[in-house]
């Protein structure tokens, strides 16, 4: 049978858990199943916050006449364990090739841009957002929820680079960043000096430049010099070969450090370091719950 001449054919179909399962029957040649992206798009759905989009479900013809899935198995998948009917635009008689889906992904803040017609969002929201969830584990924070975040928290964003930006020597990267975040929306209703601090704070971190009688100088240059270059848990870090292990740790010792500043506090190492930054950003990432 002749299937490489026939015209590809596209409409919106509804597809319901029940078509799903039959229709995966004929997923032969996909990649294999990602749980985590089934469990997203689930939510999603779920939430009412999948949308009908170009992006199709696709079918290609076998030399036999039979139909083989060659894109759209994970979010059939999606459709089942939502257990929601969801509208989709199926095509037939795709080409089959082995380039689907191997462009880069477009992430959530190119999506956020393009879907407001706007530039306003941030790679500085992205990596903070997803270094915040991750250390965390907070599963399932949908589009809508970032978007939330990133709205409410806007000033903040901007703040974090306005601050980051005034810095010498720019280290810390993002673990610093998120810290910086997390303490100012901590602070900022509370403290009317608080763009001040945390500007000195970056510059003596940075440079370990201080005056002898600034004694909370003192105590910065102090972690500066002993924990982040020394202290055994900074070589626990550097050794680790976990990448998500030395972020949460980093974030927690700049979180915990930043806020020993502003408060008048001696840094000195604390078992509560973790704990107290779990806190802050259940705290603030609760938001999206009282928003919504």
């Amino acid at each position: 049978m002749d299937t490489k001449n026939k015209t590809m054919q596209m409409q919106e179909v509804l597809i319901t858990p029940e078509m799903a399962t039959e229709l995966l029957k004929s997923n032969t040649c996909n990649r294999v199943m990602s749980k985590t992206t089934v469990n997203k798009y689930a939510e999603l759905m779920r939430k009412g916050e999948w949308f009908l989009s170009h992006q199709a479900i696709a079918f290609a013809d076998k030399d036999d006449g039979s139909e083989i899935l060659v894109d759209g198995q994970h979010r059939l998948a999606a459709v089942i364990q939502a257990e929601v009917p969801i509208k989709f635009t199926v095509v037939k008689h795709a080409v089959q090739t082995p380039y689907i889906d191997t462009a880069r992904n477009r992430s959530f803040i190119d999506n956020l841009n393009i879907f407001n017609d706007t530039k306003k969002y941030s790679i500085t929201m992205k990596g903070i957002i997803n270094l915040l969830t991750k250390i965390n584990k907070i599963n399932n924070i949908t589009q809508n929820d970032r978007k939330i975040l990133c709205d409410h928290y806007y000033e903040s964003f901007l703040k974090v680079d306005e601050i980051y930006k005034k810095s010498v020597t720019k280290s810390g990267g993002y673990p610093l960043k998120a810290a910086i975040f997390l303490i100012y929306n901590e602070y900022r209703e509370k403290d009317d000096l608080l763009e001040n601090k945390l500007n000195e704070y970056m510059y003596i971190f940075n440079t370990g430049n201080i005056n002898a009688d600034n004694e909370q100088g003192m105590f910065i240059k102090e972690m500066r010099d002993h924990y982040y270059l020394q202290n055994r848990e900074f070589s626990k870090i550097a050794i680790s070969n976990s990448t998500s292990f030395k972020r949460k740790s980093l974030t927690s010792i700049f979180l915990y450090s930043i806020n020993c500043y502003l408060l008048n506090n001696r840094y000195i190492y604390s078992s509560d370091m973790e704990f107290y930054m779990h806190q802050i950003i259940e705290k603030q990432i609760h938001v999206i719950k009282s928003v919504n």
